[in-house]
């Protein structure tokens, strides 16, 4: 059926007195043998056994040798025609080819309709697979688009995250300077309300003269019994000193005079000295 031939079927009965000369002449000799390969689906059933024997019955065999013709259309089984007794191999030949040729064109046609729906069918495979593979694509595309959209969203987030960061960063640090500058300037007006009283003066007093990195100079007279730290208290009330931390020192010899509790006195800046202004490293 799945080759759409039709199917030759031969019940052999040994013990029959024409079945040597039906096989030596006919059946098993070249010709046939090429012919019947060619064209048909062979089938041998023995008497002798429970097949052959079951098969003989149902297509009710009564004289061998015993060939019959076979086709299956449409899912019905159909005994073309079949021939008991001996034959010779041209009778045989003939027979097998009348049979082919009015019975064939059905065959025939099925395998073209067979053969056809194959066709459709591998090209609706073909179809389907294509679909399927584009519709993959799709799924990729969508995936990598979906998955670029979060990307950038998600870098999109932490831009905003950082600018946000950054900005409240920027913004405390302005506060700290605007506090620090605050401060600053507090302390000086504190520092500066110091010395607003009037100046010692008479031969009791330290004329101290202070050069500023700027190359500014100022000069004031304190009272011997003052502290060091009277000193950098006036520098950080009236020498507008651009770094925080300063430190003051004679030239020659140079002397840092980083003992802020000893009194001018003390220290050899009285009744003068010159003292310079740097930054404290």
């Amino acid at each position: 059926k799945r080759d759409y031939k039709f199917l030759v079927v031969y019940l052999h009965s040994p013990h029959h007195q024409d079945t040597p000369a039906f096989l030596r002449e006919t059946l098993c000799t070249e010709v046939m043998q090429d012919f019947v390969d060619d064209n048909f689906v062979f089938w041998m059933g023995t008497l002798i056994f429970s097949e052959g024997y079951n098969t003989s019955s149902l297509l009710r065999a009564s004289g061998f040798p015993y060939l019959a013709i076979i086709t299956t259309i449409d899912n019905q089984t159909t005994v073309c025609d079949a021939h008991e007794g001996l034959v010779n191999k041209d009778d045989l030949m003939n027979w097998l080819i009348n049979i082919m040729e009015t019975q064939g064109p059905q065959l025939v046609a099925l395998r073209a309709e067979a053969e056809e729906r194959l066709m459709d069918r591998r090209i609706r495979e073909e179809q389907d697979s294509a679909y399927q593979e584009a519709l993959l694509q799709d799924q990729l595309r969508e995936q990598q688009r979906e998955e670029a959209e979060e990307t950038e969203r998600r870098e999109s987030v932490l831009r905003e995250e950082e600018e946000t960061a950054a900005l409240a960063a920027a913004q405390e640090v302005e506060e700290i300077l605007q506090q620090k500058e605050e401060a600053k300037r507090k302390r000086k007006a504190h520092m500066q309300a110091l010395f607003q009283g009037s100046e010692p003066a008479g031969p009791g007093t330290a004329l101290i003269a202070f050069k500023l990195p700027c190359g500014t100079r100022h000069q004031r007279r304190f009272l011997p019994s003052d502290a060091v730290q009277v000193l950098y208290d006036y520098l950080e009330a009236f020498g507008e000193i651009e770094f925080e931390h300063f430190e003051i020192a004679t030239n020659l010899p140079k002397v840092v005079y980083s003992d802020r509790a000893l009194t001018l006195e003390a220290a050899g800046l009285s009744p003068q000295a010159m003292l310079f202004v740097s930054e404290k490293l």
